[in-house]
């Protein structure tokens, strides 16, 4: 429509049926208000309303019209209410302009139109109105469970239950089906919410608003637990815990030499990587094995892991460099060839973190020192500044000293 007819309340025009009748309410306020509403609204009342039979029943629309531009905003949803239902439809408006943000309230409007359409009786579904957030029709909304307690994921409180109290501060609203009351503290950009039982609070949490021109948009914040709603779906849930700051470790004044370092050397043949040489490096001396000593190269590595077992090595750690990959296989499968050697491998995302080795109660554990260490030992011994450098064992415990 794109104009406004203004009728009195004698003219016929005002009570034709099944057609949509715009009815101004000329006022002098210049801002929508709860007295602007109620004044508008009993005059409606007045000259419609309690002119009609009693079963009669219209659809409801309220809006206003924006100064100086040709610009109507809705009010509300279409409700359809007989005469009967002045207290509740206020009651909804009052609270639905109360959780508007400021910006809304405070926009000059010029005029208050009511646009409503009479019922016919062969047109008439039921003898039920349907008012938004009423006691008589509870609209379907989308809820969140906590405690057991379902939620609604908006704060247009209206939609909640039946509105027993509504002022400025503070809105209380029964709970559908049950004995509860939200007794809803509102403040200037969040509210607070507490679900009382006989005087006694159940479950309390705040509301925050996220988009003072959407009440589907906003922040819940429940003990620890933080929601956030985006047009009434649940986006993101967060989870506030509790952590204990990382204590400094005590450097020890000693240096734990209590390690031993290995390396195996392999060759490429015919696409097979064979190793030919193997090392040990206690800090002090070295040792070495060589396949040209050995019927093959199981056997080297079977007496090389086999030296290792003597009681003064008892606890130690032998570093094996790039122990989660190459070595580590050439290792595992000497080790499992053992008698009486138990093997307890610790592997985390695919790598070899340790290998517990007990032989003959004397314990030892091979780690992976690229690990610590992650480049080639040559480079390592490079960056490292290592006396003569080059890619064999002796480095590893040189490197592993220096940090």
């Amino acid at each position: 429509m794109n104009f406004i007819k203004e009728f009195t309340n004698a003219n016929a025009k005002l009570f034709i049926e099944n057609i949509w009748i715009n009815y101004l309410c000329k006022s002098d306020f210049t801002l929508l208000s709860n007295f602007a509403l109620e004044i508008s609204l009993r005059k409606f009342w007045s000259d419609i309303m309690d002119n009609l039979p009693e079963e009669t029943y219209i659809l409801f629309l309220l809006r206003r019209a924006a100064q100086f531009i040709n610009e109507y905003k809705t009010f509300g949803v279409l409700q359809k209410v007989n005469k009967n239902d002045f207290n509740e439809l206020l009651e909804l408006y009052k609270v639905s302009l109360n959780f508007k943000a400021e910006e809304y309230k405070s926009e000059i409007m010029e005029n208050i139109i009511i646009s409503y359409k009479i019922i016919p009786k062969d047109k008439l579904d039921s003898k039920v109105s349907k008012i938004s957030g009423s006691k008589k029709i509870q609209k379907d909304i989308t809820t969140m469970s906590f405690w057991g307690y379902k939620l609604p994921n908006t704060m247009n409180y209206s939609l909640w239950g039946n509105i027993i109290l509504s002022t400025d501060d503070l809105i209380l609203i029964q709970k559908a089906d049950s004995k509860e009351i939200y007794h809803i503290i509102k403040d200037k950009d969040h509210n607070l919410i507490k679900i009382m039982l006989k005087n006694k609070v159940i479950l309390e949490f705040i509301d925050k608003f996220d988009d003072p021109k959407n009440l589907n948009t906003f922040t819940r914040i429940i003990l620890d637990h933080e929601y956030k709603f985006i047009d009434g779906d649940l986006i993101v849930k967060l989870l506030k815990r509790k952590t204990k700051f990382i204590q400094p470790i005590k450097m020890d004044k000693d240096i734990k030499n209590k390690f031993l370092t290995l390396d195996i050397e392999t060759r490429v043949i015919e696409n097979n990587i064979i190793p030919y040489a193997i090392c040990l490096f206690n800090g002090k001396n070295k040792f070495s094995f060589y396949l040209t000593d050995f019927d093959n190269e199981q056997n080297m590595l079977k007496e090389a892991i086999l030296s290792l077992f003597i009681k003064k090595h008892h606890n130690h750690i032998v570093y094996v460099h790039n122990l989660s990959f190459f070595d580590g296989i050439f290792l595992l499968k000497v080790l499992s060839s053992i008698d009486n050697l138990s093997v307890r491998p610790l592997i985390k995302d695919g790598k070899m973190f340790n290998i517990e080795l007990i032989f003959y109660e004397i314990k030892i554990n091979l780690r992976d020192s690229l690990l610590m260490l992650p480049n080639s030992i040559s480079k390592l011994a490079i960056q490292f500044d290592v006396e003569n450098k080059g890619g064999f064992a002796p480095h590893i415990t040189l490197l592993i000293l220096q940090i």
